[in-house]
C-alpha cells in the first residue's frame, strides 16, 4: 500500500516541463513530466535497461535514457526504442484541491497490479 505524497512544486511547473521527486520513498527517484498540453505524468526514474535515471527530452516529448538510448513514451512510459525490456514504472498522479499528488506505483507492463 503507498502513502499518497503531495509533489512540491506541481502546479508550479510550466507545459513542456519537467520536475525531479522521491517517490514512494526518499530513496526512490521519479519524475514529473508537464505536458505542452498541461497533462501531469509520472513515472519512476530508472531505465528498465539497466536503471539509469530517464530525463524528459522536451523537443522530442519523449523521456530517453542517455546510457544505452533508450526511449519512452510520455503518455504511457511504453518503450518507443533502444535495449529497454518493460515500459517505466508508472506512478498514479491524483489532483486534490488544487495541488498534484502521487497516489500509487504500477510496474511497468503489468497494469493488473
Amino acid at each position: 500500500v503507498y502513502q499518497p505524497m503531495r509533489i512540491e512544486g506541481a502546479m508550479r511547473l510550466q507545459p513542456g516541463s519537467a520536475l525531479n521527486f522521491y517517490y514512494p520513498n526518499e530513496n526512490d527517484t521519479a519524475i514529473l513530466i508537464r505536458t505542452r498540453d498541461g497533462n501531469y505524468y509520472a513515472y519512476g526514474q530508472k531505465c528498465t535497461h539497466l536503471a539509469c535515471p530517464v530525463y524528459y527530452a522536451k523537443e522530442a516529448n519523449r523521456l530517453e535514457c542517455p546510457c544505452h538510448e533508450g526511449g519512452f513514451a510520455v503518455e504511457t512510459g511504453n518503450v518507443l526504442y533502444g535495449p529497454p525490456p518493460r515500459p517505466l514504472d508508472r506512478i498514479v498522479l491524483e489532483a486534490r484541491g488544487g495541488e498534484i499528488f502521487a497516489t500509487g506505483v504500477i510496474a511497468g507492463g503489468h497494469e493488473d497490479v
